[in-house]
């Protein structure tokens, strides 16, 4: 299955400066499925068409038994890998890690969850501990979010 987004790409309204020629560029992207629907490529051309000379990046996908993203590749025009992100999950199929690296630096940050669960099973606080490999620099990120659920009659 294939899908076509004609996004244009381009200045927002008002963004350009006065007495200056406002140029809008198109990114075509194509989009193909596995027969359940679950994405496994991206392709993003430059311009308005389907065409290889224009091709700036594509992306794969790769899912495990359960249908959850483990594995997100980046790759240029010429097929070379620029970066690679994998994923693991908790048993509850949380996201709790996530290793980043682009192409020669085998491993180039460590995002590491740790979520609090609702009653739901959905989570609702999430501390993300992000290390850079290289600096051993430590960031951590706490992400609330509230979630209401509708009661049946």
């Amino acid at each position: 299955m294939i899908k076509r987004d004609d996004s244009p790409v381009g200045l927002r309204a008002g963004s350009a400066p006065e007495n200056s020629r406002s140029v809008q560029t198109y990114s075509l992207k194509t989009y193909r499925f596995d027969q359940s629907k679950k994405l496994l490529f991206v392709d993003e051309y430059r311009g308005e068409e389907v065409d290889p000379q224009m091709l700036r990046q594509k992306y794969e996908y790769h899912f495990d038994e359960d249908g959850r993203i483990i594995k997100k590749v980046m790759r240029g025009a010429n097929d070379g890998e620029i970066f690679r992100d994998a994923y693991t999950y908790d048993p509850q199929s949380n996201i709790n890690e996530a290793r980043l690296s682009m192409a020669g630096n085998p491993v180039g940050q460590i995002l590491s969850y740790e979520n609090t669960i609702d009653a739901q099973g959905n989570w609702i606080k999430r501390q993300v501990q992000n290390t850079i490999i290289k600096s051993g620099e430590k960031r951590t990120e706490v992400i609330y979010r509230k979630i209401s659920y509708r009661k049946d009659k």
